[in-house]
């Protein structure tokens, strides 16, 4: 799937108002996170500890289309998103339902700073070069599918040449890094050679644009070995991607990692459910798992934030 000529001529020319993913788009509302819970709203998102469950659905409202999306978090702990997409209009505007760990890469404006436009953790943003460990232990990730046009479940990540805390909106990342766990049959054949490995699987590199991506900046995919997964049960070094990037690619390690994203671009004419049972980030040593607030010490009420002013266009993650 090429995204590139629909991805921005949808989100450049403001068709789409959306600037920060994560935070709910309809309501000033941040959404407090018990386990037992769950929203349809769009672009909402549950704050489960050091990371965010986003209900991203950039490229159905990019295409002006009306599709159904939840997230969820059960009794058990175990969480995840039910999806439901038809004809859109195009593949290239896919819906990305994810869990967040750091700070979008596309910048914010000064002093109207929304909560999405705050990293979900200390430990991520950082660059490169200050980064002596970091990965993610996915617990039982499965993605089961009652139409499977176009989907994938992956990791992805960002990097932008400037601390994108200081960034102001609309200044293009440098890179967005992907790998692809499981995707749909006959998906993007890849055009690319090479391989590492990284945590409990092998990947291969896919595809490498190195210029005219999105607003202009560089995409990468790997595809793990023996794919495509519909189910995930491992550990990804990050570090050992990001080590070979550096030594292969010629990415500099003053480069930030802006934050690490697990998540699904859905398509059209696919529906189905994603579902982990724990997940867990990894950076220099410290690990953030999910944290859920006991419900008995939440009053039920919403709180307000600051809405940003102006037609600032989204950049979608995914």
């Amino acid at each position: 799937m090429n995204r590139k000529k629909i991805l921005f001529s949808i989100g450049l020319v403001g068709v789409i108002a959306i600037h920060s993913i994560g935070q709910p788009s309809d309501s000033n509302t941040v959404i407090h996170t018990t386990t037992g819970v769950e929203t349809t709203v769009s672009q909402a998102y549950f704050k489960m500890g050091d990371m965010r469950l986003i209900n991203n659905d950039w490229g159905s409202r990019a295409l002006e289309c009306k599709t159904s999306y939840r997230i969820f978090i059960e009794k058990d702990g175990t969480f995840g998103w039910e999806f439901t997409r038809g004809t859109c209009g195009g593949d290239g505007a896919p819906d990305f339902p994810e869990v967040e760990f750091g700070l979008h890469p596309f910048g914010f404006i000064k002093d109207k700073a929304k909560t999405g436009d705050v990293s979900s953790t200390t430990l991520l943003p950082l660059q490169i070069k200050n980064i002596t460990s970091a990965s993610i232990k996915i617990d039982q990730m499965n993605i089961a599918l009652q139409g499977s046009a176009s989907w994938n479940i992956c990791f992805e990540t960002w990097l932008t040449a400037k601390d994108p805390a200081t960034i102001d909106t609309g200044v293009c990342p440098y890179a967005e890094i992907m790998a692809f766990w499981g995707w749909q049959d006959g998906r993007w054949a890849c055009d690319k050679t090479g391989s590492l490995t990284a945590g409990s699987n092998s990947y291969r590199l896919c595809h490498q644009v190195d210029e005219g991506w999105g607003c202009g900046w560089r995409y990468i995919q790997f595809r793990v070995d023996g794919g495509p997964m519909r189910s995930y049960n491992g550990t990804l070094n990050v570090k050992a991607m990001l080590d070979w990037l550096a030594l292969n690619l010629g990415v500099s390690r003053d480069m930030w990692v802006t934050r690490f994203e697990i998540g699904s671009e859905i398509g059209d004419n696919t529906n189905g459910k994603v579902t982990f049972k724990n997940l867990t980030f990894e950076v220099n040593g410290v690990s953030k798992s999910p944290v859920f607030r006991d419900p008995t010490a939440i009053r039920a009420q919403s709180r307000e934030v600051i809405p940003r002013k102006g037609n600032t266009a989204m950049f979608p993650a995914g």
